[in-house]
């Protein structure tokens, strides 16, 4: 099982006597609080109610397909009653998403659950209408439910009641986003939902060191942000950035999109060209070339230890650095504001604005960085072109007629605007050399991440091989 199920741990209520009560072998998965205690009876969760003993709350984690109403009549006959009821999708196996079992909310929180995949994107659909019926259940059948003594003073669940505090409305709701799996950056996302149903914040929860100093980043980055008068992109507005009480988590709260904002657009256009440009005209300053090759090398030395099985991707990574060492060393180098992960899934549009977030990754960069993010990622993920078709379309009248005035707008001399491509694919194979090396080390699947880290190093060869032909 899947180590995200720790976020059904945010759902129950926070201090007293909590007891868990779990299918077989869902119970290992949870990183139990102090003074817990879990059992797995047999025939069930939902049989084994009766054996608990004085517990002040129950937390339930139980595959069923009947609806709460049949499930509050069990918890009554254990002296409980129901405090809330979440819906895992897809599944125990694999829990993006705790939905609050509740007809508005379901129909509401489509800002946090953005599926990607056809599959996904039918899973969705197919809950959506089961939601109309009230029976989402017979499809998920994966269910999270908090109960409490009937004697119990009713509490909310613990990251509820937080959040509760910090926005000052103590009517809120939430969908709890698990993340990808995997243990270095793992994150839980909640939308914040008032009575009325509607969106108004969201809250990254972190619990490592490596996720807690993204967290800390974006809430740098947000108030920067803040900050400047950017006229074409909006950025959510820094609520609160601090530790959860009790649990010592780190929180960081936002604003959510304004109203009015459309889908996300799959390609490139000016727009977003135009957003990058001005951000970076608002923060540009000056580094030393030969800095930049430092910060590289000194990150391939820390992933060394991962190269007996991704010698392809390093070589690509030292072949990069090769060919950047004389275009940066001794020179000076533009950077500003990066977003680091500006791809389609992360933006909104509303006319000639957009709406850009999770911030986690940004950082100083070179100009383009973020053009060429979105359009690699857009082109491989969404469209399915491979490094020869992408490094094509790169060097395509398309691209070079809505980049290209970016490169005169910055004024970069020209050994900048040569290196800007291989600086950023080299820079960004690090990133996914770290990404795809933390998951082997820690035995988790990787999901995509690999295949995106072989095809980067293609197209990092390709745009070498162009520079020695140049």
């Amino acid at each position: 099982m899947d180590r995200r199920l720790n976020g059904c741990l945010y759902l129950a209520p926070e201090g007293g006597d909590l007891a868990i009560v779990t299918d077989a072998g869902l119970s290992s998965c949870l990183g139990l609080p102090a003074g817990a205690r879990a059992s797995e009876p047999k025939g069930g969760a939902l049989n084994g109610l009766g054996s608990i003993d004085g517990a002040e709350s129950v937390l339930i984690l139980t595959s069923t397909r009947i609806g709460d109403a049949a499930i509050r009549k069990r918890l009554a006959k254990a002296g409980l009653s129901m405090l809330s009821s979440h819906i895992v999708m897809p599944s125990f196996a694999n829990p993006r998403w705790l939905l609050p079992n509740d007809r508005d909310l379901i129909r509401n929180c489509g800002n946090i659950v953005k599926p990607s995949s056809l599959k996904a994107r039918a899973a969705w659909r197919v809950t959506r209408a089961l939601n109309i019926a009230g029976r989402p259940e017979l499809v998920f059948p994966d269910r999270v439910v908090v109960a409490m003594r009937a004697s119990t003073r009713r509490s909310s669940g613990a990251l509820k009641g937080f959040l509760s505090k910090v926005m000052n409305d103590d009517g809120i709701d939430l969908v709890l986003y698990t993340g990808a799996n995997g243990y270095y950056y793992q994150k839980f996302t909640a939308q914040v939902m008032d009575r009325k149903r509607g969106t108004i914040a969201y809250a990254k929860i972190a619990r490592t060191e490596q996720a807690r100093k993204r967290v800390e980043d974006e809430a740098r980055a947000l108030k920067e942000l803040e900050s400047m008068s950017l006229s074409l992109m909006k950025a959510p507005r820094h609520v609160f950035y601090g530790t959860m009480e009790g649990s010592g988590d780190t929180v960081l709260v936002q604003t959510p999109p304004p109203a009015g904002v459309s889908a996300v657009k799959r390609a490139l256009d000016e727009r977003h060209v135009k957003a990058l440009s001005e951000l970076f005209e608002k923060t540009r300053r000056c580094v030393k070339g030969s800095d930049i090759i430092t910060r590289m090398d000194a990150s391939l030395r820390t992933l060394s230890g991962a190269r007996a099985n991704r010698k392809k991707l390093f070589d690509a990574v030292e072949s990069g650095l090769s060919k950047l060492r004389p275009a940066l060393d001794g020179k000076e180098f533009h950077v500003g504001l990066s977003h680091g992960d500006f791809t389609p899934w992360n933006i909104y549009l509303k006319r000639q604005e957009m709406f850009v977030f999770d911030w986690e990754l940004a950082s100083q960069r070179a100009p383009l960085w973020d053009a060429y993010n979105f359009i690699i990622h857009s082109e491989h993920l969404i469209f399915g072109k491979g490094a020869k078709e992408i490094f094509a379309l790169l060097k395509g009248e398309r691209y070079s007629k809505l980049i290209g005035p970016y490169v005169e707008r910055a004024g970069l001399p020209a050994h900048e605007a040569r290196a800007l491509l291989p600086l950023y694919l080299t820079e960004v194979l690090l990133y996914y050399i770290d990404l795809v090396s933390k998951y082997e080390f820690e035995g988790t699947r990787e999901g995509i991440e690999g295949e995106v880290a072989l095809m980067i190093s293609e197209l990092l060869k390709l745009a070498l091989a162009d520079i020695g032909n140049g």
